[in-house]
């Protein structure tokens, strides 16, 4: 886990990787990445290569020889709204769009970025659609 000893909260300054882990694969390694700035898919793997050497050269893994094996950016990620939409009932108007016209809606607009409370709400939701 990527941390910033002098940041709030202890976040890593932005934009990095904060987490790299063992796949279920031996040998590979699964790289989040965030950013608070829009930067291309280049930028993003150069940018974990660059964290993947300053690991190397502190002496925290082993030398390698870093390389993608595969990449998925899941931008936007946090699409948002106004403050003053928010004001204005967009909610209201969103959560009363549920059911009009036989349609349901759901995901990270309806629940912070959960995919197991997205599940669970899908499985309640699926008797009403089909019942």
């Amino acid at each position: 886990m990527n941390i910033g000893a002098n940041t709030p909260y202890n976040l890593p300054p932005l934009p990095s990787a904060y987490s790299i882990s063992p796949s279920t694969v031996p040998g590979l390694f699964n790289v989040k990445f965030n950013s608070n700035v829009p930067l291309s898919n280049l930028q993003v793997q150069a940018s974990i290569l660059e964290n993947v050497g300053l690991l190397e050269a502190a002496g925290t893994i082993p030398p390698t020889s870093a390389a993608f094996v595969d990449y998925a950016s899941h931008t936007p990620f946090e699409l948002t709204v106004s403050a003053g939409d928010i004001a204005a009932g967009f909610y209201s108007s969103l959560y009363g769009l549920k059911g009009t016209r036989s349609t349901y809606w759901n995901g990270a607009t309806f629940q912070a970025q959960d995919s197991a409370l997205i599940w669970q709400f899908t499985e309640t939701l699926l008797p009403e659609i089909t019942g």
